[in-house]
């Protein structure tokens, strides 16, 4: 195994046959013997895992083994445990009865190398019961060569559906996605909808073509028949489709904790003298329920005290960038160079976010979509009384022109890339974030609204907002006026009427909100520098339990979650949502 593969293979394997997977591995190596690969086995729960962990490793392979013998067989789970160990940048990932030919590895290096953002398929011929794993493994045994053109004699072409037998792709592409969607058991449709998410991300799905790359599977009594043949594995499956059918959403396993670095959402906080604000700031981010982001704090000036506050809240995921003395669009566009996540929320260190947030965010955002953003309620510091509670307006030109309370700009979350086309402009001194966002709308920002509060907004003395608050209208003023020269008289009458009937959306979290709010200023009222672990709690329980989810109603109402290993909310956000369940008897409204 090289020390760092250009391409790592992950197969998926739970007591398939361990001479079957021990072939594959061997030819595997035999066939990319001139290539930088590794070859890892996600072991999702076989019955012996150390006879499979010492026969793969002999041969030269890695394997990952995941305690699971207790849960369902899962080829998404057992595919993320894989990727998550890889050393490669290039991905792929197939089953233990598929045999690649020696040209395939290097035409997926290739192809992926050039193309990134692609997500590759190879159509696969299925070979008849005379060639089973024992005919390889005779050949391997005897150290004669496949005869490929033997092999599509006697095979037949697969139809293009799913993923063929192998897909392969980036590691950053992958962690866009957030993996392969976890809810998906047993056998059936993961690889379909894995490359729908692609297409949702508006990144490419390429089919590779014979005869540089080919693929073929290996005959054997088929896994997926024996499991569908119960009821319990017939059920499964139809709640498959129905994922495949009814979830656009292309970022899944919201509530999952990866062991890797992966970073689909990138947080950027600019700060300069406000350490205590900073800390609250940071510690709302360490307890969003979405796990896989970063938070980039990128203090502005020689100010003193950030490096201190980043170490106290002791989190890998946080890192701090000082830059000299320049404005906050400077600030935030360094920030945006670093950002590594597919998507970006540029918040000010004296915001806190609510716990669900991240999440709320990647649940609202489909194809139809550039990101989403939600509600806002403004606080008085040191009170913490209640200001106003914003939901926000829909969002459109003819909104944005004409009315004001549409979105705040630390509300929100927009794909990188156009943060990065877009960038903030360094010469403005007030209406930053305005002229951005009309600037984007203009060309055709799109949005959608997250249905919940994202955001508590501190007022304070040392606001911006509130020190240059004619500065802001006047800046407003010039960005409308930037855009006038470029629309005519007739289109601006039209978007005035039109903006002045922006529908006000509604926030369907306005108690969990208030509540998580009541928590911090307890908190803070007491002197502490940071929160307690009882309010750490208090608020995890408020975004993991929710306000208008009933446990034990849901668990009596649907008898499949007792056997399922999961508890109740962890059921519903897994399986009941997207399947058109309630989560209580009556719900809470506010």
């Amino acid at each position: 195994m090289s020390k760092d593969p250009s391409l790592s293979v992950v197969i998926g394997f739970r007591d398939w046959g361990l001479d079957r997977l021990l072939a594959n591995v061997e030819m595997h190596f035999l066939h990319a013997s001139d290539k930088n690969i590794e070859v890892i086995v996600s072991d999702y729960g076989s019955k012996n895992p150390d006879a499979v962990k010492s026969a793969v490793e002999k041969i030269g392979g890695r394997v990952v083994h995941t305690n699971s013998q207790s849960r369902h067989w899962n080829r998404s789970a057992a595919l993320n445990a894989g990727v998550e160990h890889a050393n490669g940048d290039i991905i792929v990932t197939t089953d233990a009865d598929i045999l690649f030919t020696a040209t395939t590895y290097n035409e997926l290096i290739s192809w992926v190398t050039k193309n990134p953002h692609v997500l590759y398929l190879v159509q696969c011929r299925d070979l008849p019961a005379s060639y089973g794993v024992h005919h390889f493994r005779n050949l391997l045994d005897l150290g004669r060569s496949v005869d490929y053109d033997e092999l599509k004699k006697a095979s037949t072409l697969r139809p293009r559906w799913g993923m063929g037998g192998l897909a392969a792709f980036s590691i950053n592409s992958y962690e866009h996605l957030n993996g392969y969607e976890e809810r998906m058991e047993v056998w059936g449709k993961e690889d379909t909808d894995f490359a729908k998410r692609f297409a949702l991300l508006r990144k490419p799905v390429r089919w590779l073509t014979e005869p540089l790359c080919s693929i073929y599977h290996i005959w054997h009594e088929s896994s997926k028949a024996k499991a569908l043949s119960k009821e319990e594995g017939t059920r499964r499956l139809n709640e498959n489709q129905t994922i495949l059918d009814k979830d656009f959403t292309p970022v899944r396993n919201i509530n999952r904790k990866c062991k890797k670095n992966s970073i689909a959402v990138s947080v950027i906080i600019p700060t300069r003298n406000r350490v205590d604000f900073l800390a609250q700031a940071l510690q709302s981010c360490k307890l969003q329920t979405f796990k896989n982001y970063e938070v980039i704090v990128v203090e502005n000036g020689d100010a003193e005290g950030a490096e201190g506050v980043v170490k106290n809240i002791a989190d890998r995921r946080i890192s701090l960038t000082r830059i000299p003395e320049a404005g906050a669009a400077v600030a935030r566009n360094v920030g945006l160079e670093e950002a590594r996540g597919n998507y970006i929320v540029v918040m000010d260190d004296d915001d806190i976010m609510i716990s669900t947030r991240i999440e709320d965010h990647l649940r609202a955002i489909n194809s139809d979509c550039h990101g989403s953003y939600g509600g806002w309620i403004d606080f008085e510091d040191g009170t913490g009384r209640i200001l106003a509670e914003y939901p926000g307006k829909d969002h459109n030109l003819a909104a944005m022109w004409a009315t004001g309370k549409v979105l705040v700009h630390a509300g929100l979350m927009i794909e990188r890339n156009i943060f990065r086309e877009f960038k903030y402009d360094e010469g403005l001194v007030a209406g930053i974030d305005y002229s951005l966002l009309l600037k984007l709308t203009y060309n055709g920002l799109r949005l959608n609204h997250t249905g919940k509060f994202a955001l508590l907004r501190r007022m304070h003395d040392k606001n911006l907002t509130l020190q240059f608050s004619e500065a802001q209208q006047n800046a407003a003023l010039k960005s409308v006026d930037s855009l006038r020269e470029v629309i005519s008289d007739a289109e601006q009458k039209r978007l005035r009427e039109a903006g002045r009937g922006a529908v006000e959306k509604a926030c369907s979290n306005g108690e969990q909100a208030r509540t998580e709010l009541e928590i911090y200023v307890t908190e803070l009222a007491s002197g502490a520098a940071k929160l307690s672990n009882g309010a750490n709690k208090a608020i995890q329980k408020t975004g993991r339990e929710g306000l208008d989810f009933d446990a034990d109603w849901y668990s009596a109402t649907y008898p499949d979650v007792a056997s399922s290993g999961l508890t109740a909310w962890q059921h519903y956000c897994s399986y009941g949502k997207i399947l058109g369940r309630r989560g209580s008897q009556e719900r809470v409204k506010t």
